[in-house]
């Protein structure tokens, strides 16, 4: 059974997300992965998550610093640093005013 022939296209041309079956979410943690989640338990009875730890910051610095050289990497740790945390901050009012319009559902679900 191909997954194909379980997706009824919309109205639209677009294909709906299957009724019936289980459904098996990889990802890793974070908002986009729970609004995901969220959507997807709303629609199929059997939704599985299962959630990849991610690789550490130490480790990807190392892993950039062979690829793309020391001074890039140090300049991409900076930018997280100092930078992402500022602009995070800056842009929550944003980020919470375009989640309550789109009724968004961050509620974190538990891997399974």
């Amino acid at each position: 059974m191909s997954i194909d022939a379980d997706v009824a296209p919309r109205a639209g041309g677009e294909p709906s997300v299957p009724t019936d079956g289980r459904v098996l979410l990889l990802a890793g943690p974070g908002d986009s992965t729970d609004i995901v989640a969220n959507f997807l338990a709303s629609r199929v009875p059997d939704l599985v998550v299962v959630m990849e730890s991610p690789s550490s910051r130490l480790r990807t610095a190392r892993r950039r610093a062979r690829r793309e050289g020391w001074l890039s990497a140090v300049g991409q740790v900076l930018f997280r640093v100092l930078l992402q945390p500022i602009l995070r901050r800056h842009g929550a009012r944003r980020r919470a005013a375009i989640l309550a319009a789109a009724s968004l559902d961050v509620t974190h679900r538990p891997p399974h």
